[in-house]
């Protein structure tokens, strides 16, 4: 597998059990699903950017996912839900602005593979 492919797979286990927590109508991990679908085309693809667009465009979807423990909140690039939540009182919220942002998340994607 990929850097690409793994590293998505890594942010789809941070976000499992969002959505058991939060009981969530649209999941997240449907979004990160996709994302690793089309991260697993990138040998036949020869625009690696215009890959990672759209993995970003899927995986933006799952990312307006937030939580907090008091004043810290959850970043899904360095710890999974589960880890997280089991620190103390969870507050989970959807926003349309995804955090990470993306180009934080498209940096750690590719992290490995420059």
């Amino acid at each position: 597998m990929d850097t690409l492919s793994r590293r998505i797979k890594q942010l789809q286990i941070n976000y499992e059990g969002v959505e058991d927590y939060a009981e969530l109508s649209r999941l997240p991990s449907t979004h990160l699903q996709i994302a690793l679908a089309i991260s697993r085309l990138a040998p036949m693809l020869a625009n690696q950017d215009h890959l990672v667009d759209v993995v970003l465009d899927e995986i933006e979807e799952a990312c307006c996912w937030h939580a907090r423990i008091g004043s810290e909140r959850w970043n899904p690039l360095k710890e999974s839900f589960e880890s997280f939540a089991g620190r103390g009182e969870v507050v989970i919220w959807e926003d349309n602005r995804p955090t990470p942002a993306r180009e934080v998340v498209r940096r750690w994607l590719l992290d490995e593979a420059g």
